[in-house]
Protein backbone atom coordinates (compact mmCIF):
# COMPACT_ATOMS: atom_id res chain seq x y z
CA UNK A 1 0.00 0.00 0.00
CA UNK A 2 1.39 3.36 -1.38
CA UNK A 3 0.95 6.88 0.47
CA UNK A 4 2.00 10.03 0.33
CA UNK A 5 5.24 10.39 2.43
CA UNK A 6 5.97 13.85 1.64
CA UNK A 7 3.61 15.15 4.66
CA UNK A 8 5.32 15.43 8.15
CA UNK A 9 4.26 12.28 10.18
CA UNK A 10 3.81 11.25 13.99
CA UNK A 11 4.74 8.08 14.97
CA UNK A 12 2.59 6.46 17.59
CA UNK A 13 4.96 7.10 20.62
CA UNK A 14 4.54 10.40 20.56
CA UNK A 15 0.32 9.81 20.40
CA UNK A 16 0.30 7.16 23.50
CA UNK A 17 1.27 4.02 22.05
CA UNK A 18 3.79 3.88 24.78
CA UNK A 19 0.58 4.37 27.33
CA UNK A 20 -2.48 2.78 25.86
CA UNK A 21 -5.97 3.56 27.45
CA UNK A 22 -6.39 -0.68 26.81
CA UNK A 23 -3.38 -1.64 29.16
CA UNK A 24 -3.06 1.78 31.60
CA UNK A 25 -6.85 3.17 31.98
CA UNK A 26 -5.13 5.94 33.88
CA UNK A 27 -4.11 7.36 30.70
CA UNK A 28 -7.79 7.56 29.09
CA UNK A 29 -8.96 8.98 26.53
CA UNK A 30 -5.35 8.71 24.90
CA UNK A 31 -3.08 11.23 22.93
CA UNK A 32 -5.44 12.66 20.30
CA UNK A 33 -3.62 14.67 17.73
CA UNK A 34 -4.73 18.44 17.10
CA UNK A 35 -4.48 18.87 13.25
CA UNK A 36 -5.88 17.22 10.43
CA UNK A 37 -4.57 14.43 9.28
CA UNK A 38 -5.07 10.50 8.42
CA UNK A 39 -4.13 7.49 10.83
CA UNK A 40 -2.16 4.49 8.79
CA UNK A 41 0.33 2.16 9.83
CA UNK A 42 2.75 4.16 9.93
CA UNK A 43 1.07 6.05 12.43
CA UNK A 44 -0.94 9.73 12.35
CA UNK A 45 0.21 12.17 9.44
CA UNK A 46 -0.55 15.58 9.39
CA UNK A 47 -1.97 16.55 6.00
CA UNK A 48 -4.29 19.25 5.16
CA UNK A 49 -7.66 17.93 4.37
CA UNK A 50 -7.22 19.54 0.36
CA UNK A 51 -4.50 16.61 0.45
CA UNK A 52 -6.59 13.84 1.93
CA UNK A 53 -8.36 13.07 -1.25
CA UNK A 54 -5.59 12.44 -3.37
CA UNK A 55 -3.64 10.54 -0.67
CA UNK A 56 -6.59 8.18 -0.60
CA UNK A 57 -6.81 7.74 -3.79
CA UNK A 58 -2.84 6.86 -4.12
CA UNK A 59 -3.37 4.37 -1.27
CA UNK A 60 -6.46 2.48 -2.94
CA UNK A 61 -8.26 3.33 0.05
CA UNK A 62 -12.29 4.29 0.19
CA UNK A 63 -12.56 7.72 -1.24
CA UNK A 64 -13.82 10.39 1.28
CA UNK A 65 -17.57 9.90 -1.01
CA UNK A 66 -18.08 6.39 0.60
CA UNK A 67 -16.74 7.11 3.71
CA UNK A 68 -18.92 7.99 6.92
CA UNK A 69 -18.15 11.04 8.91
CA UNK A 70 -18.32 10.09 12.95
CA UNK A 71 -17.11 12.61 15.89
CA UNK A 72 -14.90 11.01 18.21
CA UNK A 73 -14.56 12.21 21.70
CA UNK A 74 -12.76 9.88 24.59
CA UNK A 75 -10.08 7.19 22.93
CA UNK A 76 -12.30 7.37 19.29
CA UNK A 77 -10.24 10.80 19.04
CA UNK A 78 -6.88 9.00 19.65
CA UNK A 79 -4.88 7.26 16.43
CA UNK A 80 -3.46 4.32 19.11
CA UNK A 81 -7.05 3.63 20.18
CA UNK A 82 -8.13 3.48 16.34
CA UNK A 83 -5.75 1.48 15.22
CA UNK A 84 -6.30 -0.76 18.33
CA UNK A 85 -10.04 -0.98 17.17
CA UNK A 86 -9.74 -1.14 13.43
CA UNK A 87 -6.50 -2.95 12.76
CA UNK A 88 -3.21 -1.73 12.10
CA UNK A 89 -3.28 -1.14 8.55
CA UNK A 90 -6.41 0.95 8.46
CA UNK A 91 -6.22 4.20 6.65
CA UNK A 92 -9.19 7.27 8.50
CA UNK A 93 -8.84 10.49 7.88
CA UNK A 94 -9.55 12.76 10.90
CA UNK A 95 -10.57 16.50 11.34
CA UNK A 96 -10.61 18.85 13.82
CA UNK A 97 -14.07 19.85 14.26
CA UNK A 98 -15.30 22.55 17.07
CA UNK A 99 -18.99 21.21 18.86
CA UNK A 100 -21.32 24.40 20.20
CA UNK A 101 -23.40 23.88 23.31
CA UNK A 102 -21.78 20.91 24.73
CA UNK A 103 -19.20 19.98 27.60
CA UNK A 104 -17.15 16.62 27.38
CA UNK A 105 -18.45 14.79 30.37
CA UNK A 106 -18.55 11.12 31.50
CA UNK A 107 -20.29 8.55 31.10
CA UNK A 108 -22.46 6.89 33.84
CA UNK A 109 -20.43 3.21 33.66
CA UNK A 110 -17.22 1.97 34.04
CA UNK A 111 -15.73 -0.01 30.59
CA UNK A 112 -14.46 -3.41 30.24
CA UNK A 113 -11.20 -1.47 30.59
CA UNK A 114 -11.14 0.03 34.34
CA UNK A 115 -11.82 3.70 33.23
CA UNK A 116 -15.25 6.06 33.46
CA UNK A 117 -15.58 6.83 29.60
CA UNK A 118 -16.43 9.84 28.41
CA UNK A 119 -19.59 11.07 26.83
CA UNK A 120 -20.90 14.16 25.33
CA UNK A 121 -23.35 15.78 27.32
CA UNK A 122 -25.40 19.40 26.20
CA UNK A 123 -24.86 22.45 28.50
CA UNK A 124 -28.35 23.85 28.63
CA UNK A 125 -27.44 27.17 26.75
CA UNK A 126 -27.82 26.15 23.05
CA UNK A 127 -28.74 23.80 20.26
CA UNK A 128 -26.27 21.07 19.09
CA UNK A 129 -24.05 22.67 16.35
CA UNK A 130 -20.42 22.35 14.58
CA UNK A 131 -17.97 24.37 12.84
CA UNK A 132 -15.17 24.04 10.94
CA UNK A 133 -11.60 24.40 12.88
CA UNK A 134 -10.66 28.24 12.00
CA UNK A 135 -13.88 29.76 11.56
CA UNK A 136 -13.27 33.56 12.54
CA UNK A 137 -16.54 33.93 13.70
CA UNK A 138 -17.06 34.78 17.34
CA UNK A 139 -17.23 32.04 19.75
CA UNK A 140 -20.90 32.25 21.09
CA UNK A 141 -21.73 32.83 24.54
CA UNK A 142 -22.29 29.16 25.45
CA UNK A 143 -19.99 25.73 25.56
CA UNK A 144 -17.77 24.90 22.94
CA UNK A 145 -15.69 21.58 22.60
CA UNK A 146 -12.77 20.62 20.10
CA UNK A 147 -13.68 17.00 18.51
CA UNK A 148 -12.38 14.96 15.98
CA UNK A 149 -14.33 13.98 13.09
CA UNK A 150 -13.52 10.72 11.55
CA UNK A 151 -14.05 9.23 8.21
CA UNK A 152 -14.62 5.12 8.19
CA UNK A 153 -15.19 3.16 5.32
CA UNK A 154 -17.99 0.46 5.65
CA UNK A 155 -15.95 -2.31 7.50
CA UNK A 156 -14.38 0.35 9.96
CA UNK A 157 -17.59 1.68 10.92
CA UNK A 158 -18.79 -1.51 11.92
CA UNK A 159 -15.96 -2.17 14.01
CA UNK A 160 -16.26 0.98 15.46
CA UNK A 161 -20.10 0.69 16.26
CA UNK A 162 -19.14 -3.22 17.61
CA UNK A 163 -16.93 -1.21 19.41
CA UNK A 164 -19.37 1.14 21.12
CA UNK A 165 -22.44 -1.28 23.28
CA UNK A 166 -22.91 1.69 25.97
CA UNK A 167 -23.37 4.14 23.41
CA UNK A 168 -25.88 5.23 20.50
CA UNK A 169 -24.98 6.59 16.87
CA UNK A 170 -26.84 9.57 16.56
CA UNK A 171 -26.91 12.12 13.42
CA UNK A 172 -25.88 15.47 14.28
CA UNK A 173 -25.58 18.82 12.57
CA UNK A 174 -22.11 20.25 10.91
CA UNK A 175 -22.35 23.07 9.15
CA UNK A 176 -25.63 22.44 7.39
CA UNK A 177 -24.21 18.32 6.86
CA UNK A 178 -24.82 15.55 8.70
CA UNK A 179 -22.65 13.88 10.77
CA UNK A 180 -22.66 11.17 13.21
CA UNK A 181 -21.80 10.87 17.36
CA UNK A 182 -21.74 8.45 19.94
CA UNK A 183 -24.76 9.39 22.55
CA UNK A 184 -24.26 7.36 25.68
CA UNK A 185 -27.10 5.12 26.66
CA UNK A 186 -26.16 5.09 30.20
CA UNK A 187 -26.42 8.87 30.97
CA UNK A 188 -23.28 11.53 31.96
CA UNK A 189 -22.23 12.36 35.32
CA UNK A 190 -23.76 14.88 37.30
CA UNK A 191 -21.67 17.65 39.41
CA UNK A 192 -23.37 16.65 42.89
CA UNK A 193 -22.85 20.52 43.95
CA UNK A 194 -25.90 21.53 41.13
CA UNK A 195 -26.83 18.85 39.63
CA UNK A 196 -25.39 20.01 36.09
CA UNK A 197 -23.46 18.33 33.89
CA UNK A 198 -20.11 17.20 35.81
CA UNK A 199 -17.13 18.26 33.14
CA UNK A 200 -14.45 15.68 32.17
CA UNK A 201 -11.29 16.14 33.76
CA UNK A 202 -9.18 12.96 34.60
CA UNK A 203 -9.54 9.36 35.69
CA UNK A 204 -7.36 10.25 38.75
CA UNK A 205 -10.46 12.59 39.51
CA UNK A 206 -13.59 10.42 39.01
CA UNK A 207 -11.82 7.39 40.41
CA UNK A 208 -10.68 9.11 43.55
CA UNK A 209 -14.41 10.32 43.74
CA UNK A 210 -15.73 6.80 42.90
CA UNK A 211 -13.42 5.20 45.73
CA UNK A 212 -15.03 7.59 48.33
CA UNK A 213 -18.70 6.43 46.67
CA UNK A 214 -17.37 2.90 47.71
CA UNK A 215 -16.31 4.16 50.92
CA UNK A 216 -12.68 2.65 50.50
CA UNK A 217 -9.10 3.66 50.70
CA UNK A 218 -7.61 2.80 47.57
CA UNK A 219 -5.71 4.67 45.11
CA UNK A 220 -7.07 5.41 41.75
CA UNK A 221 -4.29 3.19 39.82
CA UNK A 222 -5.45 0.03 42.19
CA UNK A 223 -8.80 0.51 42.00
CA UNK A 224 -8.50 0.99 37.87
CA UNK A 225 -6.39 -2.45 37.78
CA UNK A 226 -9.44 -3.63 40.12
CA UNK A 227 -11.96 -2.57 37.83
CA UNK A 228 -10.26 -3.91 34.81
CA UNK A 229 -9.69 -7.70 36.70
CA UNK A 230 -13.53 -8.14 38.30
CA UNK A 231 -16.34 -7.57 36.25
CA UNK A 232 -19.00 -7.59 39.22
CA UNK A 233 -16.70 -4.85 40.64
CA UNK A 234 -17.41 -2.82 37.36
CA UNK A 235 -21.14 -3.32 37.64
CA UNK A 236 -21.41 -2.65 40.89
CA UNK A 237 -19.67 0.61 40.32
CA UNK A 238 -21.74 1.17 37.49
CA UNK A 239 -24.62 0.33 39.29
CA UNK A 240 -23.44 3.35 41.61
CA UNK A 241 -23.03 5.65 39.05
CA UNK A 242 -26.40 5.48 37.81
CA UNK A 243 -27.53 6.99 40.71
CA UNK A 244 -25.59 9.77 40.00
CA UNK A 245 -26.63 10.86 36.44
CA UNK A 246 -28.44 13.01 34.26
CA UNK A 247 -29.19 12.61 30.65
CA UNK A 248 -26.88 13.55 27.97
CA UNK A 249 -29.37 15.87 26.33
CA UNK A 250 -28.45 15.05 22.85
CA UNK A 251 -31.46 14.78 20.36
CA UNK A 252 -31.89 11.34 19.26
CA UNK A 253 -34.09 10.25 15.97
CA UNK A 254 -37.67 8.96 16.83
Amino acid sequence: MHFDGSRRGVGLGRLGRSSHPFSDPLTYPGRQSTDDGVVGPWGFRAIPAPAVVSSLQQAGAAPMTSRTPVIGVGSNASPAVLRTKLGATSLVPLEVVWLDGVVLAYSAHVSRWGYVPAAVGVDGRGSVSAVRQGLSAPEPPRARLRVTLGWFDEAQLALLDASEPNYTRVPVNLGGRSVWLYDTDRGVLADPRHGAVRPFASQHVILGWVATLLAVSVSPRSLATRLAADATLRAEVTSLLQDHRVPSGLPRPR
